[in-house]
């Protein structure tokens, strides 16, 4: 079982307890140690469920699926808003963003560090075939410096990365089918590259949405 704590606005302690299995199965919500909702079915969570909060206010508790990266979340609105934290707020679309930037930047250096020491005769023709350590470590600190000013809000950052790792899906996933000799990657890469894409994708608008609605 899975129990996370969120405040039910922006200021207030985090007196809402969401506890699920997978799947948001056996779905419990208390609000200041009261049981306020309680859903064993999660295929009943597709619907909008709305139950009072001993303060007077209306909690709005629904499972959508995120189709851009194939993942069903769970939504949770006190009076019409998203609570923080939670899947529906724009900060957990940016925050999953920088975590996708710091992620892209240790594959980096840890490939870097790869071409580095390992040295040995069966692998320099690998070492040579990807190409200089410094190029990965460049890679490794550009993207874990996007990741921070991301993190920071910046809207620019994170534009900026999301141009740039287009690219590299652009480059990784086309440019295969018109080389002379053509050397494909594993399908599990390119969707890797993807569904990271499509993060970035969706933390710009919600990085763009959460400045408009909750300036600095």
């Amino acid at each position: 079982m899975k129990t996370r704590y969120y405040a039910a606005a922006l200021g207030e302690l985090k007196r809402l307890v969401v506890t699920h299995g997978w799947g948001f199965k056996n779905l419990s919500i208390e609000f200041d140690g009261h049981l306020v909702m309680a859903e064993a079915d999660p295929e009943k969570l597709k619907t909008p469920h709305t139950v009072p909060l001993p303060d007077g206010r209306k909690l709005t508790v629904y499972s959508k699926m995120n189709w851009p990266v194939l993942r069903r979340e769970l939504y949770l609105e006190v009076d019409g808003k998203a609570v923080f934290g939670s899947t529906g707020h724009s900060w957990s679309r940016v925050k999953e963003a920088y975590q996708i930037l710091y992620f892209i930047a240790a594959v980096h250096l840890v490939i870097g560090l790869f071409v580095v020491w390992l040295q040995s005769s069966s692998i320099r023709s690998v070492v040579v075939e990807w190409g200089p350590s410094w190029f990965y470590f460049l890679m490794g600190i550009v993207f874990g410096l996007l990741g921070f000013f991301v993190k920071a809000r910046q809207t620019l950052a994170l534009g900026f990365a999301l141009v740039a790792w287009g690219l590299n899906v652009l480059l990784t996933v086309f440019v295969p089918f018109f080389a002379q000799e053509v050397q494909f990657e594993s399908p599990t890469v390119y969707f890797l590259r993807i569904y990271l894409f499509m993060g970035l994708l969706q933390g710009f608008f919600a990085l763009r949405r959460l400045n408009r609605e909750e300036p600095i």
